[in-house]
């Protein structure tokens, strides 16, 4: 269609332009490629409602939907906290309290006196706290002195050594792991023809691997090592470390 109009064509007389007509071979029909709403609150094209253009809306509704705020709203309602039934006086006298200040005035709280209380107890607190600590690190030295806690360590005490015989029959691992029970505490005897207080030729006798007393407790860590040749024959010894 080229042209809107009213013309009945087989029963239709909605004729828009871009519509089309067809025949069916009995009759015609039409295409409708224009659907579009006629108009809206008597108005056609880019439509911009008003609130005047609600017909069925009352003159009070349509000034509450035109109200500024919140505060003009309630004022063409009429509500008031006196409408809340269910509200105690004091409620009433809160939420209609001009500002915060007000508020804090109705609830009897003041700012420096209420919250300084609760200050004044944590402040002690931390204090008390700060002295303790104080005190504490005060005590501790300026350096550790471990040659001198070493000293203090009882003999098969963890962070102590041992020179130890190992009782498993296998070779020893430096690194490795060691129960207790499986290690005696061992040393060298020697059968020296010279004199033994001359350091600068021992062991120009025979030596021997010396172990007895109890096995150890505990868990040791072997810091040397001592190989597997000769298999279960060979007696190993060397330095352990207890480590708990």
């Amino acid at each position: 269609m080229d042209t809107p109009g009213a013309t009945n064509v087989s029963g239709i007389t909605d004729w828009k332009v871009g519509d089309w007509i067809v025949s069916n071979g009995t009759s015609w029909d039409k295409i409708d490629n224009t659907d579009q709403v006629s108009s809206v609150a008597g108005k056609s094209g880019a439509v911009t409602l008003q609130v005047a253009d609600i017909i069925d809306m009352s003159a009070s509704g349509r000034s509450l939907v035109q109200a500024a705020s919140n505060a003009a709203m309630k004022a063409l309602l009429a509500v008031t906290a006196a409408d809340i039934t269910d509200a105690s006086a004091n409620a009433r006298s809160l939420i209609t309290a001009a500002d915060y200040s007000a508020m804090r005035t109705l609830l009897g709280l003041v700012i420096g006196t209420h919250v300084q209380a609760y200050s004044a107890v944590l402040a002690g607190t931390t204090a008390s706290f700060t002295t303790a600590l104080l005190a504490k690190l005060n005590g501790l030295p300026g350096t550790v002195d471990y040659g001198a806690g070493n000293a203090g360590l009882t003999y098969g005490a963890v962070g102590t050594y041992v020179f130890g015989y190992s009782l498993n029959g296998t070779g020893i691992v430096d690194g490795s792991t060691y129960a207790g029970s499986a290690i005696q505490p061992s040393g060298v005897s020697e059968n020296s023809t010279t004199d033994a207080t001359d350091d600068t030729v021992f062991g120009s006798g025979s030596m021997t691997g010396v172990k007895g007393g109890a096995a150890l407790s505990g868990t040791w860590r072997a810091m040397g090592r001592v190989n597997n040749s000769a298999g279960s024959n060979r007696r190993r010894q060397t330095l352990f470390l207890r480590i708990s």
